[in-house]
């Protein structure tokens, strides 16, 4: 589930970079797609660290 939330920030993020002119308003959108981008391989990370795992 929290996979699926970074994913769809991400691509809303991508979305508003893609049309925003405004360089200050950009740098916001590009710090928040980065964190965002951070999450999602933290996310990802831990889940395969689970996979293997039998217990």
């Amino acid at each position: 589930m929290e996979e699926y939330a970074h994913r769809r920030n991400i691509e809303r993020f991508e979305r508003e970079l893609a049309s925003e002119g405004d360089p200050a308003r950009r740098k916001l959108i590009e710090d928040l797609l980065a964190t965002e981008r951070e999450q999602l391989a933290r996310v990802m990370g831990e889940k395969a660290d689970t996979r293997g795992k039998t217990g």
